[in-house]
């Protein structure tokens, strides 16, 4: 974090946006850490197919970049401070349900989609695919 922060204040162009982008993004990281939890474990959204606790982190991603661009600045400082503030409470989240582990943690592509996408071709583009290899490493 110390060379994040080097490099931004070596590179920083300030100007009245800087101040603009470090004021929304420490609001937004501080209505991120307080509300977090209760908008990851919604009862209308945990478990949905369309993954809307995935899409409210990049909608807050997407907000800083946002920012960042009419600040001159760089979205990665911010986007690392909330990153170290969430980390625990995304693993309360993580332990309190397997299901939502097993979305988060193998990433935006579960492996059993990615399976069922596989087992659904035919065996002469599974071979040319994989290149002739079987499954187990």
């Amino acid at each position: 974090m110390g060379t994040t922060l080097a490099l931004i204040i070596l590179f920083i162009k300030p100007t009245l946006y800087t101040i603009l982008f470090v004021g929304v993004s420490t609001v937004l990281i501080v209505l991120v850490y307080r509300y977090a939890l209760s908008v990851l474990r919604n009862p209308r959204w945990v478990d949905k197919v369309i993954e809307p606790e995935i899409k409210f982190i990049f909608l807050v991603l997407l907000a800083f970049i946002y920012f960042a661009k009419i600040g001159d600045g760089h979205a990665v400082l911010p986007a690392f401070i909330l990153g170290l503030l969430m980390s625990n409470t995304l693993q309360n989240i993580l332990n309190g349900s397997s299901d939502l582990s097993d979305e988060i943690i193998p990433g935006l592509v579960s492996t059993e989609l990615f399976n069922q996408i596989l087992t659904s071709i035919s065996p002469t583009d599974h071979e040319r695919i994989t290149g002739g290899r079987t499954g187990g490493g």
